[in-house]
């Protein structure tokens, strides 16, 4: 518990003087601003990886053709 807040407010201080050189409200809120769209949460921001794969492969791969036998028994030959 003690090296957790050791840490964390190892981080604090780093992003308040070393990263932003300066303390500002909600730093770590993770509000995005996009120029015509107002803020985004940073959820979004960081699901976009995960949303774009799922849409490149849902959409432009192509469709899986089941084989042909499917559901036929496979007869080993003699």
């Amino acid at each position: 518990m003690l090296l957790c807040g050791f840490f964390t407010g190892l981080a604090g201080a780093y992003l308040s003087i070393a990263q932003n050189a300066g303390f500002s409200r909600d730093m770590t809120a993770g509000g995005v601003i996009v120029p015509g769209v107002d803020e985004v949460p940073v959820q979004l921001i960081q699901a976009l990886p995960y949303l774009l794969t799922m849409f490149l492969l849902a959409g432009f791969i192509g469709r899986a053709v089941a084989p042909k036998a499917i559901g036929v028994p496979y007869e080993k030959e003699h």
